[in-house]
């Protein structure tokens, strides 16, 4: 199997040796180990450590993560495409210009990670944590990001056109020109978020938009206290749905 080296690290050569052999490797230890460029399409990995893992460009599309331990991997390059990685721990994971298209990951946590130029296009990530992540430039179109936490999270540049984010908290988040037409913020928390230069206009807003008001209805019940408004305007204290100046 490409891109499988040698054991030589800390991770433990019978699972390594498994994983070779049968493509799975459940709650396995592969911490640390050199998994770059490895064909790992639809891997079974459930539960395992890969922790400090090296996964540049790796192929795991549609490979089963679930709960697994990728904390402090670098994944920069590699395909996640449709995998599982519902419940996973990617904090401070490198993921740098990887492909996550409807991915599911549902409750992972990418705190710190470094996901910029990510492709996230539909994925499904309701309940995850991002906080403090780089995601400036990152493809989220239609991303489902509900009770999501993204507090101090970069999205600078992001295009998040369609993403749901309901009761996300985005509390101190950089929004700074992303592309926020017809996504949804409905109860989200905005607090101190800097909008500046975002693009919130909708040609056909849709669900709870409101066609007389094409975008208060996206951020109904949004809190937007001390946040920086799309033409740099502070809002008050109290700003909720709409930014009052």
């Amino acid at each position: 199997m490409p891109g499988l080296l040698s054991p030589g690290h800390c991770f433990d050569a019978d699972d390594l040796g498994r994983l070779r052999e049968e493509n799975r490797c459940e709650a396995c230890d592969l911490k640390g180990a050199d998994l770059k460029r490895a064909y790992l399409v639809r891997a079974q990995l459930k539960g395992a450590d890969l922790s400090g893992a090296d996964l540049f460009e790796a192929n795991l599309l549609g490979a089963d993560l679930q709960e697994a331990d990728l904390s402090g991997a670098n994944l920069a390059g590699a395909s996640l495409q449709k995998a599982n990685l519902a419940g996973a721990n990617l904090k401070d994971a490198y993921l740098m210009g990887a492909y996550l298209l409807s991915a599911d990951l549902s409750g992972a946590d990418f705190s710190r990670a470094d996901l910029r130029g990510a492709g996230m296009h539909g994925v499904k990530a309701p309940r995850a944590r991002f906080s403090g992540a780089n995601l400036e430039g990152t493809l989220l179109i239609s991303a489902v990001l509900s009770d999501a936490n993204l507090c101090r999270a970069r999205l600078k540049g992001a295009d998040m056109l369609r993403s749901e984010l309901d009761h996300a908290d985005l509390t101190d988040a950089d929004l700074y020109g992303a592309n926020l037409v017809d996504a949804l913020f409905i109860d989200a928390n905005l607090t101190r978020a800097d909008l500046k230069n975002a693009n919130i206009w909708q040609t056909y807003p849709r669900r709870a938009c409101q066609p007389h008001d094409r975008w208060m209805g996206c951020f109904k019940g949004a809190r937007l206290d001390n946040a920086t408004w799309t033409d740099g305007t502070r809002c008050k204290e109290g700003s909720v749905g709409r930014c009052i100046p």
